[in-house]
């Protein structure tokens, strides 16, 4: 590119990010007409945020005078081409969209070309704008690769039992843009505990994850029919109105979950949701064996608090815990019978450990030895022997 074409293409991505904002604002407003999304539709925000960003993308490339095949789509882009997935409208659709802001933008550099080179001769300005409807033409066609791997990715996530607008609708609520009274029936001012079920075995069928949910919500004695989505092939997240439990959990062959705390309300929809994604990090972050955790579970909130926090975790092992912050059966048995006394008091401690109450004294003087008489009593110590026993060998010495 010669010095003079850089100047150009620097001086039109300039003029295009000084128009950026009205813009956004004609190309949002003429779509939404072409493909008839009604005011106040939570699609409009992030249309608006993927087309800002995407004229952004574009202007900048002229900027910095980049090649195209340097241009990738922005997280915004990819946002909303998720969520048209999520929502059900047609690839061709969101294609069409970009063609539509495509020739929408045309204009605009026509107006901008004819405004900031008005001195140059005819012959001057049709080279311009040749060069820059290659260069919109190129750009468009990577975004539209690029967005069409993205929905397609997300399409085959959503290839489930599931109803894809109910997805939306729930991580809608999950993500804060939406407040409805009820989701399928299930009313979000009342209790609420959420539960993420998942397949562990590849040959799981999304029939077994289904049914396997409606059980498991007639264990925890769901009150009333449990709201089910599925985020991917693999996954459902379910939520049900508490009532009283009925029995062990069984799961259908191959499958896991994770259950959040009993919440109360719209604000308790999500927290409970939340901290249930939160033990599903930690099962994975540990590779644990268990088919099924409670936020019950002793010291699961705790656990699962640490699990993108490893180092830290370890810090808190090894500094507290010091000799007995070592990977051997020795400090394991210390570690564990003091943290099942700390849970359930010495004949507790004696039934889960399965010995005799002089033993657990006799351990529990051993870890008082290494150290102090008051360090039971310390919440440090009761921090570093739940991360010790959720963690093992990642937080200990070897």
């Amino acid at each position: 590119m010669t010095r003079e074409a850089s100047e150009v293409t620097q001086q039109i991505g300039t003029e295009l990010l000084r128009q950026l904002d009205s813009l956004t604002t004609t190309v949002t407003e003429q779509l939404m007409d072409a493909v008839e999304i009604p005011s106040g539709d939570a699609l409009i925000v992030p249309l608006r945020a993927s087309i800002r960003a995407a004229l952004e993308n574009y202007a900048m490339l002229l900027i910095r005078r980049q090649p195209v095949d340097a241009a990738t789509i922005t997280p915004e882009m990819s946002y909303f081409a998720r969520l048209t997935a999520r929502r059900g409208v047609p690839l061709s659709t969101l294609v069409m969209m970009y063609h539509r802001a495509h020739n929408i933008v045309e204009q605009s550099l026509l107006s901008i070309v004819a405004s900031l080179f008005s001195d140059r001769p005819s012959s001057s300005l049709l080279g311009i704008l040749a060069t820059m409807r290659d260069w919109s033409n190129q750009f468009i066609l990577r975004m539209q690769e690029q967005i069409s791997e993205v929905y397609l990715d997300e399409a085959e996530r959503l290839r489930t039992p599931g109803d894809a607008g109910r997805l939306a609708l729930v991580q809608s609520v999950l993500d804060g843009t939406e407040s409805p009274v009820e989701i399928g029936g299930h009313r979000l001012g009342g209790r609420h505990i959420a539960v993420v079920v998942w397949v562990r075995d590849p040959g799981t069928s999304s029939a077994t994850l289904a049914s396997g949910c409606r059980r498991l919500a007639e264990v925890i004695g769901a009150a009333t029919p449990p709201l089910i989505v599925f985020p991917s092939s693999t996954e459902a997240w379910m939520w049900c109105v508490p009532d009283a439990a009925s029995g062990d959990i069984a799961l259908g062959e191959g499958l896991t979950a994770v259950i959040g705390p009993v919440a109360q309300g719209p604000d308790g929809f999500t927290v409970s949701h939340r901290h249930a994604l939160a033990y599903q990090r930690l099962h994975h972050t540990i590779q644990s064996d268990a088919a099924v955790w409670r936020s019950t579970d002793p010291g699961i909130m705790t656990a699962a608090a640490f699990s993108d926090r490893l180092g830290l975790a370890r810090d808190i092992v090894s500094v507290t815990l010091g000799e007995l912050a070592v990977d051997d059966e020795y400090s394991r048995v210390l570690r564990e019978t003091a943290r099942s006394f700390l849970l359930y008091g010495t004949a507790g401690a004696a039934d889960e450990m399965i010995a005799h109450r002089n033993t657990v004294a006799y351990r529990l003087n051993k870890f008082r030895e290494a150290h102090g008489q008051d360090a039971l009593s310390s919440p440090d110590v009761h921090l570093a022997l739940e991360l010790a026993h959720w963690f093992g060998s990642r937080v200990l010495a070897d």
